[in-house]
């Protein structure tokens, strides 16, 4: 049995509360208090920690974001911090060559906003690295990606076959494709490259699980299994044998996409797929996942009218309206709620007026919600839909990490007046709007602190710009750090065993380095874990 006492610490318990001691047994909090009345409760046995004086808080539960993905990108190369579309390139040839019998490249982490030309290579650039493998490289995004020429032949685009359904296909000046696509075709080129073994995905995963630990978080809502590792079969085996092998270090619920109601019919009674719990609460199955629409960076969000630095271009819509609403329908009268990526404010609209449908037609009453159904980002929006998201009672998975680079051209994109209203969870909160934080790592790192320091100054890594962008959106400590716990808790129907410091939770903790309720915002940051605590077992120790 599992025994630890914490004490001399700060430990966070809720809005303005804090005390000195915490006592776990098997993995389950026992008690909370002073030094005077918590010690004398533990065993004397148990694992006796001084603190020193750090700060105590719960463990980070990201509500948002794909563990298996973050770990297969790290074993590629990572083209975050690449230059140009030159420089990514030559990396991935660097790669390649080092590599020989390599069977195709998948990697997503580049961002041609931080480059200091943004011009996006063609499926030619990438030719020069192979045209006898398929090679596709994602925007961080995940959204839009090129693709060599490899790709293209065996996806059957060409000069006479370049539209896709729910998708972008780009092209040269006349008219054939440049290897550039959206949405759709983009997600079919990351599935021609062939998949890693199963050994890999799991030591990948154990790998993202590992980083997490190291920077406190022990939960995941994470989106794999449908998206990222298309066969549900397959993906469920790996994370279930991760788990077996006593390697799984992170609490992991799965946000399950399928691609069609018929599908989803089957699905939702088993509990495999959707409500189902194994190892001891350590792997649940959770929403239904769907994509309405694109991205800022991809020019693919789902807008009311035209992007201003794109006239003519509105966005992609992923999946149609009628589609959404009947697989809405299934998941909720079967008592399984939905997560949907939403980014536009014209997919903000129709997928707030679904869940308002669906809802009032199976509860009696549009803000009834039950299931808990939720928008994924839930970032551009005028106060006329904020308010039609409170109405209908639905909560926003948020990830204020993203600010960090859409305030670079964001409003270029859609206008001073649109970027005031958006990115605003704290009028949300105020509003009572459930708000959760995220990260979608791997397109922003999974590292919780420098998530919550997004949210709290609304300023880059650098600290710009002063006095953050639009600042009445900052986020006080205290509510950011109950955003990523008890509010990412209550986004999986979770509130009542995780997501505070008090009896009869979960023993799920993290030690900081850092007092982040006090000191300069700027620090939190580079504030990390001493120690991670996950069910009563050590996940992490300095």
């Amino acid at each position: 049995m599992s025994k630890t006492l914490f004490y001399n610490a700060k430990v966070y318990v809720e809005k303005d509360t804090f005390a000195q001691a915490v006592y776990q047994e098997d993995g389950w909090i026992k008690a909370v208090g002073s030094n005077e009345d918590v010690c004398p409760l533990a065993a004397e046995d148990a694992e006796k920690i001084d603190c020193e004086g750090r700060v105590l808080v719960p463990g980070f539960n990201d509500s948002h974001m794909h563990m298996c993905f973050t770990g297969q990108n790290m074993l590629v190369p990572d083209l975050s911090k690449v230059k140009s579309g030159k420089e990514m390139v030559a990396v991935i040839k660097k790669y390649v060559d080092e590599n020989p019998g390599i069977n195709g490249v998948f990697s997503q982490s580049w961002d041609q906003n931080r480059w200091d030309d943004p011009t996006i290579p063609t499926c030619k650039d990438l030719d020069t690295i192979s045209t006898e493998i398929p090679i596709v490289l994602n925007r961080s995004c995940g959204h839009i990606g090129v693709s060599n020429s490899y790709v293209l032949k065996k996806l059957g685009i060409d000069k006479d076959h370049k539209t896709w359904e729910g998708g972008r296909i780009d092209c040269f000046e006349d008219g054939t494709p440049n290897g550039i696509m959206a949405e759709t075709p983009n997600f079919a080129a990351r599935m021609s490259v062939p998949p890693i073994t199963k050994e890999q995905e799991k030591k990948a995963l154990v790998m993202a699980m590992e980083y997490a630990a190291a920077h406190g978080m022990t939960s995941t809502q994470s989106n794999d299994m449908g998206t990222i590792i298309k066969d549900h079969d397959y993906c469920f085996e790996i994370v279930d044998e991760v788990f077996a092998e006593g390697k799984g270090l992170v609490r992991y619920h799965s946000q399950t996409l399928v691609d069609t109601p018929e599908e989803l019919k089957e699905k939702v009674k088993n509990p495999k797929y959707y409500k189902g719990t194994f190892h001891d609460g350590w792997f649940t199955m959770g929403p239904l996942k769907l994509l309405k629409d694109g991205s800022y960076g991809g020019h693919s969000a789902l807008m009311r009218r035209d992007y201003d630095d794109q006239p003519g271009n509105r966005g992609v819509e992923n999946i149609p309206d009628d589609k959404m609403y009947e697989m809405v329908k299934i998941a909720n009268e079967n008592g399984v709620g939905c997560a949907i990526h939403c980014i536009g404010d014209g997919a903000l609209e129709k997928v707030t007026d679904c869940y308002a449908r669906v809802q009032k037609e199976l509860f009696g009453n549009a803000s009834q919600n039950p299931c808990r159904n939720a928008i994924v980002h839930c970032q551009t929006m005028d106060a006329t839909l904020r308010q039609k998201v409170k109405d209908a009672n639905i909560q926003a998975m948020y990830q204020p990490v993203f600010i960090r680079t859409d305030m670079y051209g964001l409003e270029e994109r859609i206008g001073k007046a649109m970027c005031y209203t958006s990115n605003s969870p704290k009028t949300m909160r105020a509003m009572g709007i459930h708000v959760s934080y995220g990260t979608d790592s791997p397109v922003e790192d999974c590292n919780p602190l420098v998530n919550l320091y997004v949210a709290v100054t609304r300023k880059d890594m650098a600290g710009k710009p002063e006095g953050g962008w639009y600042p009445d959106e900052c986020e006080d400590v205290q509510t950011a750090v109950d955003a990523y716990t008890i509010e990412s808790a209550w986004a999986q129907g979770m509130e009542d065993v995780k997501g505070r410091i008090k009896p009869g939770f979960y023993a799920d903790l993290t030690v900081l380095d850092h007092d982040i309720f006090t000191c300069d915002p700027m620090e939190i940051k580079d504030t990390l874990p001493v120690l991670t605590m996950c069910g009563g077992k050590f996940t992490y120790r300095k």
